[in-house]
């Protein structure tokens, strides 16, 4: 999936995860989530939250509990997406959703797109 980030007027919409990608060096960064990917198991999903709200999103434990080998699903607007075999296929699928809604501005056309149009 190609990696869409707006820059204006100083401030950068994106995900955190294309913008590290993209070599992007960020101060005063402040996040904000439209969206959880988490395991569809309702076991699983508990322990998940339980962890992810006392851990860093950098830390180790978190890295670990992203690894978790289940279905997991989307939650946009608290609507559940059907469930997909790895956490990658839901961030893509997320990430899809999120910016049909606009959510994050427009996308940025690349070069190759803005020639053809």
């Amino acid at each position: 999936m190609t990696k869409r980030i707006v820059i204006k007027n100083g401030t950068i919409t994106g995900f955190a995860d294309d913008i590290e990608t993209l070599g992007i060096k960020v101060k005063n960064a402040k996040q904000k989530r439209v969206s959880i990917i988490v395991p569809q198991n309702d076991i699983l999903r508990w322990l998940f939250t339980q962890v992810r709200a006392h851990v860093s999103d950098s830390s180790l434990v978190a890295s670990m509990s992203r690894m978790v080998p289940c279905k997991w699903v989307a939650v946009i607007d608290g609507n559940e997406s059907a469930p997909f075999n790895s956490r990658h296929a839901a961030i893509e699928y997320e990430k899809q959703i999120i910016y049909k809604q606009g959510k994050l501005h427009r996308p940025i056309e690349s070069v190759n797109e803005a020639k053809h149009n």
